[in-house]
């Protein structure tokens, strides 16, 4: 087999899935961008002010103690954070228990090595999808 095909095949077999979750991951974490700054705006203020008095009149309470809505990205951010995680220790621990019992076969070994390397550069793709971000919805608020 040519080198260079084989290059590409194993990149395809990694790439792929990469360049989804990367994807994925970019597209979730700027979606939820613009609607975070909504409610810094001088129409936003006025209108709990309305709704305030309204559900106040109503018996309910104020609606400003309800969470905002940087509150809930951010406990959405956590659970995804928290779920790629775990999917990470399995995959690490997978991998590691597929090395151990693969009892010197090279392609087992190689199986092995490229799930962890996937592991890692999808553990690496979720802190930096945070990351930036956090840093994003941070500046474009002026929250440091």
């Amino acid at each position: 087999m040519v080198r260079g095909a084989r290059h590409r095949r194993a990149f395809a077999s990694v790439g792929g899935p990469l360049l989804a979750t990367a994807a994925l991951s970019a597209g979730v974490a700027f979606a939820f961008v613009v609607p975070a700054l909504a409610n810094h705006t001088p129409a936003h203020t006025a209108a709990v002010k309305g709704l305030n008095a309204t559900s106040n009149a109503a018996g309910l309470g104020d609606v400003a103690s309800a969470p905002s809505l940087p509150a809930v990205i951010g406990q959405i951010i956590k659970a995804a954070l928290t779920i790629s995680g775990v999917v990470f220790l399995v995959l690490i621990v997978y991998a590691g228990f597929r090395w151990m019992t693969a009892q010197g076969n090279t392609d087992e070994i190689e199986k092995a090595k490229k799930t962890i390397q996937a592991a890692v550069i999808g553990i690496v793709l979720a802190a930096a999808a945070f990351a930036i971000t956090n840093f994003v919805i941070g500046a474009l608020a002026g929250v440091k």
